[in-house]
This record gives structure tokens, sequence and C-alpha cells, in this order.
């Protein structure tokens, strides 16, 4: 984005008068953390903060259309690599100990030049509900880690099979079925990464894009 505009967001109550301490401080809390990562080329940037008079945020200005309204404009190929570069984002975020736990389709824009960037901090300013991508329950092993490979394998099967992974009910469908463009091989990558029990999943989400970048690889051969 270009520093020179910006989108300023501020705190904002029905009425300024009355605010509870409690919510100032949990849009601290929501944005605070994101105010000190470091830049990062699929990640929506934050050029400014400050909590004096109220809080406020300044981002890149973040009107751009979302990889799942535009990926019939895009190859297989160049799908997948905007996945890959989601899990980097996520990871970089993960580095600081935050954990990305908003994360939805509409979560991945595509800026000009067809650079992916996820909403970041704008998904905790106005997050988007959405239970299809959430882990399944409470399950023993259920780690932070593990949860963002759902996330991501989740997103991943509903861009790639045009449907969300929970569509059919209980058992899961091959996303090949729903798309007969994708391979065994992009089968077996997703539906390790939704798998029910955590311990089935990928370890980390670098995993996760490893697996995504060979198949690409070998789709670009």
């Amino acid at each position: 984005g270009d520093p020179q505009s910006a989108w300023v967001i501020t705190y904002n109550s029905q009425d300024s008068e009355t605010i509870e301490a409690t919510n100032l401080e949990e849009f601290n809390d929501r944005i605070g953390p994101w105010t000190k990562f470091e830049d990062h080329p699929h990640l929506i940037s934050v050029y400014g903060y400050s909590t004096d008079p109220l809080p406020w945020v300044a981002v890149e200005p973040a009107d751009y259309p979302t990889l799942i309204e535009t990926a019939a404009d895009y190859s297989l190929s160049q799908q997948i690599g905007f996945l890959i570069e989601a899990c980097e984002a996520v990871h970089h975020v993960s580095r600081y100990g935050f954990n990305y736990d908003v994360l939805v389709p509409e979560s991945l824009l595509i800026a000009p030049e067809n650079m992916l960037k996820l909403r970041g901090v704008l998904d905790y300013i106005n997050p988007t509900e959405n239970s299809a991508y959430e882990p399944p329950g409470e399950i023993q092993g259920q780690t932070t880690e593990s949860a963002l490979v759902y996330r991501l394998g989740a997103i991943g099967y509903e861009l790639l099979s045009g449907h969300p992974p929970d569509d059919a009910g209980s058992s899961v469908v091959l996303p090949s079925e729903r798309n007969p463009e994708l391979s065994e091989g992009i089968d077996r990558i997703l539906l390790k990464a939704i798998a029910t029990d955590p311990d089935e999943r990928y370890e980390t989400v670098l995993h996760l894009r490893d697996n995504l970048s060979a198949v690409v690889t070998e789709l670009d051969i």
C-alpha cells in the first residue's frame, strides 16, 4: 500500500461518556499486538497506533477483492500459491506468540499485481464469524498450531473445491469430487490438514506450506 494514504480506525462507542474500561481494554488487547509485528508482504500493514485520547490505528487501505470472490480468475497453481503465501503470513504472526484465531476465507485479499494480503489487524477490528473454519470441538491434543493448520486447510478446501468442508454434513467429501481438476495429492494434503484428530494433521503451518509447494512444483513441470 501507499503510506501516503491510510485508513484510520478509532474505538467507537455509542455513548462515549460511559465507555467501560473493559471494552477499551478489549479493543487495545485485540489491536495492540498487531502494532508490534514487523511488516510482512502478505499482511495488511499497520502504519501507526495510539491510545490517546482514545485508541486508534492507521492501516494500509484494504478495499481489495477477496481471493474467494476472484478465484475463477486464477489457475490452480496460482490459487495454491496464494495458500502458500497465507501459510507464510500466518507463521509470521505466530512467531510473535499471537494466535490468528479468526482466519476465514474473507481474510485473504488480492491487492494489485496479484499480491495476496491477509486482513490481519482488520480481522480483529471487524471479525467475520464463521464456524465452518473452526476446528471441531475441544479435542484432546488440540494446540494453537494444529488449530491454525485446520483453519488454513478448511480455507484451502473451499478455495479449491468451491465448498466449505462441512457442507456435506459429518463426512468430508474428497475435494476432487467437487473439482475434478484436483489431484489425489491435493486431496491428501487438504484432508490431512482438516483431520478431526489434531494428531493426524500437519505438525506446523510450515509443513502444510511445504506440501503445498511440492504439489505446485508437480503442476508446473
